[in-house]
């Protein structure tokens, strides 16, 4: 396998999977500003209740949109309930990676297998091109959450609002472990 080759296959990749789609990672940005405003309008009404106390922190907004569900028990007749914010950036990033592969392959993807003259080429570009598409998608998950957090004038300290954790998560913990880990995450 020639390094040119790759390079060739790579810069090709970046060019039309990425570059010509960007419209995708806008419309992932948008849908991540609109995710963050409903957590920020929802948060911001529960402290003006008093439901929840202290500031917001724009990474409530991160550990709120990356949230996940419970641990389903099919015994407990617990409804199934996986959060719409999960489900959305999946299906997003699932269409982004599935559309640009099997849209080239059917236009010009065999032209240019043949004249890449190295499968191996080929392939590593599309597993670069992939993990380049999925860095993209979380960095404009990022910056619609900060350009929310800035509009919402969220705290930008590394840390968390207890009250909105423990709503969140619907669980209480030793919160000087928590305090700990976050300082040696951060």
């Amino acid at each position: 396998m020639k390094y040119s080759n790759l390079f060739n296959e790579i810069r090709f990749d970046i060019k039309q999977g990425i570059i010509a789609r960007a419209g995708w990672f806008l419309m992932a940005v948008l849908v991540s500003v609109v995710f963050a405003e409903v957590f920020f309008y929802t948060r911001n009404q529960m402290i003006t209740d008093g439901r929840v106390s202290g500031e917001l922190y724009y990474m409530d907004a991160y550990m709120w949109m990356f949230r996940g569900m419970e641990k389903y028990n099919p015994q407990a007749k617990e409804a199934f309930d996986i959060t719409d914010s999960y489900l959305v950036w999946n299906f997003l990033l699932a269409f982004i990676i599935g559309d640009y592969p099997v849209r080239e392959l059917r236009t010009t993807g065999k032209n240019w297998l043949v004249r890449s003259e190295s499968r191996t080429a080929w392939w590593f570009g599309k597993c670069i091109w992939n993990i380049i598409t999925v860095f993209l998608f979380y960095i404009c998950i990022h910056i619609g959450i900060v350009i929310t957090a800035f509009v919402n004038n969220a705290s930008w300290e590394p840390s968390l609002n207890r009250d909105v954790f423990v709503r969140t998560f619907k669980l209480m913990i030793d919160w000087n472990y928590a305090d700990i880990l976050m300082s040696k995450a951060l």
